[in-house]
């Protein structure tokens, strides 16, 4: 890094202040610029902030408790995907899926509308389909 200690300084005072906002290399560069200060690129300030001190911020809190399933239709992952063309999909807006998180294996009904009682009419479906009840 070609920079000076009062370079850095000012780098520094510049990225740690919340009023400012400057939190990327091109933000910081045109500011410096608009400021009057001279010698800083973008490479330059890239290499200040690659060299900061990264905390994570965020933690990912897991339990202790988990359920893997044993064998094939004994856990499903349902969802709900909303399409924003239906006049592209034959009318459906909605598509219904379900995957077997054993097997992987993944099942789509497509829907015209918004069922209240949507799981239940899954379940019902995937039921005949696969005449699997005593697994649900």
């Amino acid at each position: 890094m070609n920079l000076n200690e009062d370079q850095i300084a000012l780098l520094d005072g510049l990225y740690r202040d919340p009023k400012l906002g400057l939190l990327t290399a091109p933000a910081l560069n045109t500011y410096l610029k608009q400021q009057g200060h001279k010698g800083f690129t973008i490479k330059n300030i890239k290499e200040y902030l690659n060299s900061l001190e990264t905390t994570q911020t965020s933690k990912l809190h897991y339990s202790n408790v988990s359920y893997v399933a044993e064998h094939p239709l004994d856990q499903f992952q349902i969802d709900l995907v909303y399409m924003d063309s239906s006049w592209f999909n034959h009318n459906y807006k909605y598509l219904l899926t379900c995957i077997d998180v054993f097997s992987k294996k993944a099942d789509v009904i497509p829907l015209k509308e918004r069922p209240t009682d949507s799981g239940k009419c899954f379940q019902q479906d995937i039921i005949t389909e696969r005449n699997t009840k005593d697994h649900i």
